[in-house]
């Protein structure tokens, strides 16, 4: 469930005026401010010279038009700042150095603000005030620091000798982080005004793409486990330690003990009963299917979507967004949950069968109720590309999606019966 966040969240609609002055403040940062920035960067590396002057090969660098082209890049950032924050919900800060958003209201409608739609808005904002502050901020704090230092004497006039700037920082490496860090910042104003000019559909896309990534390497890690479980069990070396598994843990222990603490460490995360086994094999479908309507979702360089998902508020963009990290987060919980299911009764994780039961069963309910949450949005917000096969909107969404739902629903059947019973096997049955 999504957290309700106090704020200045505008919930009266904008006007025509209001649209336009937020359009051109959001075309001034991504045509002008953005690139602008960009050149200032490259003339202060310029300026400063430092990888010729390195070695003493190149001029010194010029430390009063230096200093200036960093208060000309200060002013330019206060109007970055200024524009990004007109055009876009103040962020909440919270505890971790990350940006925090209000929730739009369900009722928040703003399908007619083109490109400063609020949740673009926020995206572009939570990219450029880290940057900012986070970045630029202290990389000027750096040229400062190397400026004070040749002004000061500290570096020889050949400029070869390893000094120390302060204790731990020599003046060669802090040239080479400037020179790095520097084109590192112009590099990333590249990706800020590529973001800029997504559309709504592939800025959800993104966001898609990260939680793909989650799933995918999810599900390398159980082929991989799985992989390694049997390839152990066949090897003559530690067969024995499979034999009579769960029933003489006080003996395992003390052979383990004897063995060391590798042959432990490898037991404890390693080995799995067979119930386990089961059940981690029938996760497998499941995280296949789900991996399989994300691939339905997304652009790739040699094959595009016969659909883009367009006309949604930025309040239904959000929902489909964070649907989108539940899914994967719930993966990535049930996952935990099945490795730890043979933990030792006397470990301090550890928690009884019909608890992880019971918890895996929930997750199996949001793992379908989310994504029966994402097929509504997605049906409603369809439109057929018109470079795909003619086709309705319905039809191509019963195409691409009505047998991957059926697929989910029986995988995840399969699973929830196999883990009741495992819970009949492992002890009383849970109250479900």
């Amino acid at each position: 469930m999504r957290e309700e966040r106090n704020g200045n969240w505008p919930l009266e609609a904008l006007s025509n005026a209001e649209i336009t002055l937020y359009k051109t403040h959001y075309i001034n940062i991504q045509q002008n401010l953005l690139p602008t920035l960009k050149v200032e960067l490259t003339e202060l590396l310029e300026a400063f010279d430092v990888q010729d002057s390195l070695g003493g090969n190149g001029p010194d660098p010029d430390l009063e038009l230096t200093l200036q082209i960093i208060d000309r890049i200060g002013y330019a950032l206060d109007q970055l700042e200024i524009s990004i924050n007109l055009i876009a919900p103040m962020p909440f800060f919270d505890s971790e150095p990350s940006f925090t958003y209000q929730i739009p209201p369900p009722n928040t409608t703003d399908e007619d603000r083109g490109i400063v739609k609020t949740h673009r808005c926020q995206a572009l904002q939570s990219l450029i005030l880290p940057f900012i502050a986070d970045y630029l901020l202290m990389l000027f704090w750096d040229y400062e620091r190397l400026i004070e230092a040749r002004r000061s004497g500290i570096v020889d006039d050949d400029h070869s000798h390893l000094v120390d700037l302060e204790p731990g920082v020599e003046v060669l490496d802090l040239n080479r982080k400037i020179i790095q860090s520097t084109r590192h910042a112009s590099l990333t104003i590249d990706h800020i005004i590529h973001f800029s000019r997504l559309s709504d559909f592939a800025m959800v896309q993104k966001k898609w793409r990260t939680d793909l990534k989650l799933l995918a390497t999810n599900l390398a890690l159980i082929v991989a486990k799985l992989g390694l479980y049997t390839s152990l069990k066949e090897d003559e070396e530690y067969a024995h330690l499979f034999v009579g598994q769960g029933d003489h843990q006080e003996e395992e222990e003390e052979e383990e003990e004897e063995e060391g603490a590798a042959d432990h460490q490898l037991h404890s995360s390693t080995f799995l009963n067979p119930g386990q086994i089961t059940l981690i094999k029938l996760l497998i479908p499941i995280l296949k299917i789900l991996r399989t309507f994300y691939n339905k979702l997304m652009d790739t360089p040699t094959r595009k979507t016969p659909f883009v998902i367009e006309g949604m508020s930025s309040s239904e963009y959000d929902s489909l967004k964070e649907d989108s990290t539940t899914l994967s987060s719930t993966m990535n919980r049930t996952m935990d949950v099945l490795w730890s299911l043979n933990t030792p009764p006397h470990d301090d994780d550890h928690v009884s069968v019909s608890q992880s039961v019971h918890t895996l069963v929930q997750n199996c309910r949001v793992v379908l109720d989310t994504l029966d949450s994402c097929l509504v949005s997605i049906r409603v917000n369809l439109v057929p590309r018109p470079s795909s096969a003619p086709a309705s909107a319905s039809e191509l969404f019963a195409a691409c999606f009505f047998d991957l739902r059926t697929s989910l629903h029986l995988a995840v059947g399969h699973f929830r019966d196999a883990l009741l019973d495992y819970n009949v096997r492992g002890g009383t049955q849970a109250q479900l």
